[in-house]
């Protein structure tokens, strides 16, 4: 899962698609498929919000330095642009760079 934003945002910003399609693939999209869109999935008011900050930034993935419990990955060497900087979960601070 680590990987997954800093993969799609990437695949993303490479074939011209915006940023809003990547919110709406993996926020709305899956709260609706789920059945969450009635507390998650956007930023409003009432919902119950996990949100995650990206800071751009070019790097290519090492799964050696991955927070998995797996050293392996198909992205190896893969160039990302953008990697996450900080994760809350229900408004607790749960990942910081």
């Amino acid at each position: 899962l680590e990987t997954l934003l800093p993969a799609f945002w990437t695949g993303c910003e490479e074939h011209g698609i915006s940023p809003s399609m990547v919110v709406r693939q993996l926020c709305d999209n899956p709260a609706r498929h789920f059945l969450l869109d009635d507390r998650k999935g956007t930023l409003d008011v009432g919902k119950d919000a996990d949100i995650v900050i990206l800071t751009p930034e070019r790097y290519a993935y090492d799964p050696s330095t991955s927070l998995s419990a797996v050293q392996w990955s198909s992205f190896e060497g893969r160039e990302f642009t953008v990697r996450v900087a900080g994760t809350w979960c229900r408004g607790q601070q749960v990942y910081d760079g």
